[in-house]
């Protein structure tokens, strides 16, 4: 009786007269009610995998159970877990994605875009105001999906107790991710989007997460276009020795011994909250350096990603970065730590070690207003921009951005910093859509920033190719086209010989 009303109260709501406010797909995985405003019709909190819950945890992901009883589709879902500030937040049951798609009547099917949010592999989805699809899909006439994957010691650890019959350690959140990429493939027909026309996009740790799936073989054919925004130097991935050995002091601190199998068990039992914050306990992190890490285990990574990429098939690129990434080293109380040359090159040597000799060559102070100017160039282009005009180089015919817009007000002194482009683009600094920035309203000028970048991508998705192929472009309110004598390209060609 329950599964007949609840196929009953579909009916009402997929024909006759529904509410203007829901929206009804019938995907293979089971029929979903969302929410249509605006012209944009959402479904929130769909599941693609399994619980990773118990024996699942540090596995690959399992298949979701389909359902055949309409499913809300309504509600934000709960984030996986992580911790903020002293906060923890998410649950394990996580492994859901978010689709939105333009209430429109298209001749074909519109091109995907699916998304890979960043924060480090440690933080990041869940109900975010800055990452949401609905002025992407409106703007560019694309369905916009948003993937939630397991971060952290759950996504990511890489003791050897862990390691399955094939030899795979770590990496179960880019695992995740490969999941939903297939969930795209068999299922996103039903809320009108193209699977043959897919761009895998992503900022920060998703756009390394981005460069790792498309190495991958398992990957292939699952997207064709791909766009990499602000992601960090994934040079120098750790081997599993390596990532053994920065699990270890988490494992210490849990508890867990004995031989790998009880070890295994142990890690499985322990709960979720617990090694979130054993991982975020100290300020290097039990983890090492950043947290969380992909690890080139020989099958799931068979090699660095950037080196892994010549023999993927021949994909779209679109590459860029913010221009001041580091921008928010402003915020510090920089002007007495670095107040004089010296005491600048003093902080690069502390940075840098063994190559600072180099890269204070490059990045005289003498060359720039003042030192903490020079340290947040230095900074910006040795993590990001020279990283990714490599990465360009690598995948010949792709093209490459670099976001120059400035906020107003007091923000501005910050520039074009880390994650900026992702509100911008998603239209989420206007505070009818929550805003990305508490106390932050759009300005007339950033909402035409918003609307180049969602030209932009939307065109690429479409599948035009919006910037030159081989060329570089500033984009704020209107696109710049670099010269030959750039500042920062002589200066990433100054480097070449760092990694």
């Amino acid at each position: 009786m329950q599964r007949l009303l609840g196929f009953f109260f579909l009916l009402l709501a997929a024909c006759g007269d529904p509410s203007p406010e829901s929206a009804v797909v019938h995907p293979p995985t089971g029929p979903l009610i969302g929410s249509r405003e605006a012209g944009v019709s959402a479904f929130r909190a769909i599941p693609y995998a399994a619980p990773p819950m118990g024996a699942r945890r540090f596995q690959p992901p399992a298949p979701a159970a389909v359902w055949t009883d309409p499913r809300p589709a309504t509600d934000v879902g709960p984030g996986c877990p992580q911790q903020m500030g002293e906060a923890y937040l998410g649950q394990e049951d996580c492994l859901t994605l978010d689709v939105w798609t333009p209430v429109t009547d298209p001749e074909e099917p519109l091109p995907v875009m699916v998304w890979l949010h960043g924060g480090g592999l440690v933080q990041g989805g869940g109900p975010d105001a800055m990452n949401d699809g609905r002025v992407l899909a409106r703007d560019a006439e694309v369905v916009v999906v948003m993937v939630q994957y397991r971060l952290g010691a759950l996504g990511y650890l890489g003791d050897p107790s862990l390691r399955d019959e094939r030899g795979a350690v770590g990496n179960y959140g880019l695992l995740d991710q490969l999941a939903a990429l297939r969930w795209v493939r068999e299922n996103i027909g039903a809320f009108g989007g193209d699977p043959a026309r897919v761009t895998l996009f992503g900022s920060s740790a998703g756009g390394a997460s981005v460069v790792a799936l498309a190495s991958m073989p398992a990957a292939d054919g699952l997207f064709d276009g791909v766009i990499v925004q602000s992601a960090p130097a994934a040079w120098g991935l750790p081997a599993p020795e390596e990532a053994a050995a920065r699990a270890q002091p988490l494992v210490d601190a849990v508890g867990c011994g004995g031989d790998e199998r009880e070890r295994a068990a142990c890690l499985r039992a322990v709960p979720a909250e617990t090694l979130v914050r054993a991982s975020a306990s100290d300020d290097e992190g039990l983890l090492g350096p950043g947290g969380a890490s992909l690890v080139v285990d020989g099958v799931v990574l068979a090699e660095q990603p950037i080196d892994g990429l010549g023999d993927r098939p021949q994909r779209r690129w679109l590459v860029g970065t913010n221009r001041e990434e580091a921008g928010v080293i402003r915020l510090l109380p920089l002007t007495a730590l670095l107040g004089s040359p010296e005491l600048y090159g003093a902080a690069v040597g502390e940075l840098f070690g063994e190559d600072a000799a180099a890269l204070l060559e490059v990045y005289p102070a003498s060359a720039f207003d003042d030192p903490t100017e020079a340290l947040v160039t230095l900074l910006t282009e040795r993590f990001f921009t020279c990283p990714n005009l490599a990465l360009q180089d690598a995948r010949p015919g792709s093209a490459g951005y670099r976001f120059t817009h400035r906020l107003r007000g007091e923000p501005a002194a910050l520039g074009a910093f880390h994650s900026l482009e992702i509100a911008t683009l998603f239209g989420t600094l206007s505070p009818e859509l929550g805003g990305a920035y508490a106390g932050y309203a759009e300005a007339p000028a950033d909402a035409r920033a918003g609307e180049l970048l969602r030209s932009v991508w939307g065109r690429f998705a479409h599948g035009a190719m919006p910037i030159a192929a081989g060329a570089h472009v500033d984009l704020d309110e209107e696109p710049v086209p670099w010269t030959a004598d750039e500042p920062a390209l002589l200066r990433c060609r100054a480097l070449e010989g760092l990694r």
